[in-house]
């Protein structure tokens, strides 16, 4: 059946590569293409004489990009570029908005949602799948620990604005280069080879919307299933989670999902902007040859995967995570969280949080 949409028939996008002409990095790499071209020399530098297929951790190239001093590369700066004279209206509403879901990102319910259902269900992706039936490394418990480690490394540092300290005051934040070097890093990563004529893109926009989809409206289904009371009923693992006490802001949430994946070269049509259309889509994507149906068919995925997570019974996810992460990773997850719940406290002061 095809695949519809708000309405339209995007079938004809979906094997499409990144980047889309009307995304954020496909305009960013004509106005933009200085700083685009020092993204892709990043990735290059970083990469150095890894063999293509072989895995490296990315991890350095995006904190270099902290490392970058000049304020080119800072959102204010590039959102000016993109945005002219609307740019300020677009600052207005995009800082909020990125520390709002910054600290969506950091609660509990987000996190755990992330490592228990997110993750494995990209998984189910026809792409993803591909990409990890054909590199045998991607079963290796040791290297499917770090890409999990470095992918929700990345994204935290993609919403919390990859600058920290006292730079963070004379450089800005830096969310949309680094969401751009997310996206060029895959691109690079999983482009067709030359002996691949004919064949489909790994990483098109189908498993990019169905990525960022896994990440942003699975994670808002949590907190609404709390909010409602049906996941504490329905759900033994959540059975004594209070429900929130503040209102999810979903505006702001799916307006910087739409930024981050429009910044990875993702067309605006595979995204988003509500709870409702979050649904909607994930439905296409399930009604559609996109996903897989059967477990079998990643079963060895799945189960490498929970290697990463052995723990105590009744544990969460998020508690195995902080117990397998190396010591200096986990004090960057403690600072953020930390971080977060202060700044919000300082900027909300009679705004509770029950938790």
């Amino acid at each position: 059946m095809p695949f519809m949409f708000r309405g339209q028939n995007l079938d004809a996008i979906l094997e499409q590569p990144l980047l889309a002409p009307d995304s954020l990095l496909g305009r960013a790499s004509v106005v933009c293409a200085n700083i685009v071209g020092d993204l892709r020399d990043q990735w290059a530098r970083h990469r150095g004489g890894t063999a293509q297929g072989a895995y490296a951790s990315a991890k350095g190239a995006f904190a270099g990009v902290e490392g970058w001093w000049s304020t080119r590369y800072n959102d204010d700066a590039i959102i000016r570029t993109l945005y002219g004279d609307v740019a300020a209206t677009f600052m207005e509403r995009f800082q909020p908005a990125r520390k709002e879901a910054f600290y969506i990102f950091t609660r509990k319910p987000s996190l755990d949602t992330m490592l228990q259902t997110s993750f494995p269900l990209t998984y189910y992706h026809r792409d993803i799948a591909s990409v990890f039936h054909r590199h045998a490394h991607s079963l290796d418990v040791g290297i499917m620990r770090s890409r999990v480690f470095e992918t929700a490394e990345i994204m935290l540092r993609i919403l919390y604005g990859n600058m920290n300290g006292p730079w963070r005051a004379f450089y800005g934040t830096r969310t949309l280069v680094t969401a751009m070097l997310l996206g060029l890093m895959h691109n690079r990563l999983l482009r067709r080879l030359p002996y691949q004529t004919g064949a489909r893109f790994e990483y098109n926009q189908s498993s990019v919307a169905y990525t960022l989809l896994t990440f942003s409206g699975i994670v808002h289904a949590t907190w609404v299933g709390l909010a409602s009371g049906d996941l504490q009923r329905l759900m033994p693992g959540w059975r004594n989670h209070p429900r929130p006490a503040i209102v999810f802001p979903e505006a702001d949430w799916y307006f910087v999902w739409k930024i981050v994946g429009s910044c990875m070269g993702l067309s605006e049509q595979l995204m988003p902007s509500s709870y409702a259309e979050s649904e909607e889509l994930l439905q296409a994507f399930n009604d559609s040859d996109e996903i897989l149906r059967s477990d079998a068919t990643i079963r060895p995925i799945l189960d490498v995967y929970g290697r990463i997570f052995e723990g105590p019974p009744g544990d969460s996810r998020w508690a195995r995570f902080r117990r397998a992460l190396p010591p200096k990773d986990l004090a960057v997850w403690l600072a953020a969280i930390k971080w977060a719940e202060v700044r919000r406290d300082l900027e909300n002061p009679f705004d509770v949080f029950d938790e």
